[in-house]
């Protein structure tokens, strides 16, 4: 089981997620994650605008029939080949690029 770390602002991401259910699923995601079942997932890189997320991973979710509006943005540690950790970066709608320029902010301080 990987351990689990979080940058000091996703407890706050976390938080916005306001509509019923969406706690449940993230927290079964990271669950899935952590225990290492299969979670789909999309490799990131470095994107003009949004910034520079090499060795990230997106997992999109939301609420049974809607179009995946949201996204968890993760990094393994030490690297993707055998991490014994897992950090969460940030957690939030996918909308303008918004969480991934969270992300890019807390780790390209």
């Amino acid at each position: 089981m990987l351990e689990i770390l979080r940058t000091p602002e996703f407890e706050f991401d976390r938080d916005q997620l306001v509509e019923p259910g969406l706690h449940a699923i993230l927290d079964m995601l990271i669950e899935r994650i952590a225990t290492g079942e299969h979670v789909v997932k999309k490799a990131l890189g470095k994107v003009k605008g949004l910034g520079d997320l090499r060795g990230c991973w997106a997992i999109k979710f939301d609420l049974l029939g809607y179009p995946n509006r949201y996204r968890l943005v993760i990094r393994y540690l030490p690297h993707d080949f055998a991490p014994t950790e897992v950090l969460l970066i940030a957690v939030g709608p996918r909308f303008d690029g918004q969480v991934y320029r969270w992300a890019d902010s807390r780790l390209n301080r």
